[in-house]
């Protein structure tokens, strides 16, 4: 439920669910939870299981790399397959260590796969990369957080409009701004295009579209 979904939101909640669900799954075992209760987490199942194969399912539609969301979907859907089985057949023990291997195999995928894959694809790190480290830095029409992460060293001027890019641009002192592609082409339209330093191509993951960031400085 919360929008951000940034981890350290919800980590506290992590170990009370665990016991829970750990309880939960030793009842069952035992014939001690109501069988009500073991349908409506079925059905919760599937539809939770459901919402995340969608997810993956987009991404391996909307990405330029299909094949890993469409591997882990096709594990999704038989680890689920599985332990829903199991689950339906009162061998619920059976179904948590099913669900649990397979949580894990996802995570380590999606950590040692997945992941780098998807990392070569990003344009924030290469672009801050060449970013001079000592100067101040601003952005236009691009406000990830991710740019705040490379760069290190906040706070990061988010500039709000085309005009007030171009008086950031004409204060004293060096400084590096960093702007889509088509941003900068509206900043240059009256003809005092300023310096470009640095640009690199790649995909926006949290907008699921390429993108072309530039750099262009303040100062020589």
């Amino acid at each position: 439920l919360v929008a951000t979904k940034l981890p350290h939101y919800v980590l506290p909640a992590w170990p009370a669910l665990a016991v829970a669900v750990a309880q939960a799954v030793e009842r069952a075992g035992r014939n001690e939870a109501p069988t009500v209760w073991l349908a409506r987490g079925r059905r919760l199942f599937v539809l939770t299981q459901g919402l995340l194969l969608a997810g993956l399912v987009a991404g391996a539609l909307l990405t330029p790399f299909p094949w890993p969301f469409a591997l882990l979907a096709l594990a999704l859907v038989a680890a689920s397959a599985t332990a829903l089985r199991l689950a339906r057949r009162g061998e619920h023990v059976r179904a948590a260590w099913t669900l649990g291997a397979a949580s894990l195999a996802g995570m380590a995928a999606a950590a040692l796969w997945l992941l780098p894959r998807l990392e070569a694809y990003k344009p924030v790190p290469r672009l801050a990369a060449r970013i001079p480290a000592v100067v101040p830095v601003a952005t236009l029409g691009f406000a990830e957080p991710s740019l705040d992460f490379y760069v290190g060293r906040p706070p990061i001027a988010h500039l709000g409009s085309v005009p007030e890019a171009r008086r950031w641009l004409g204060a004293p002192g060096p400084g590096v701004l960093v702007l889509p592609r088509p941003v900068l082409s509206r900043l240059a339209a009256d003809g005092s295009a300023p310096r470009e330093i640095a640009s690199e191509r790649g995909y926006n993951l949290s907008k699921g579209e390429w993108v072309e960031l530039v750099a262009v400085a303040r100062t020589p």
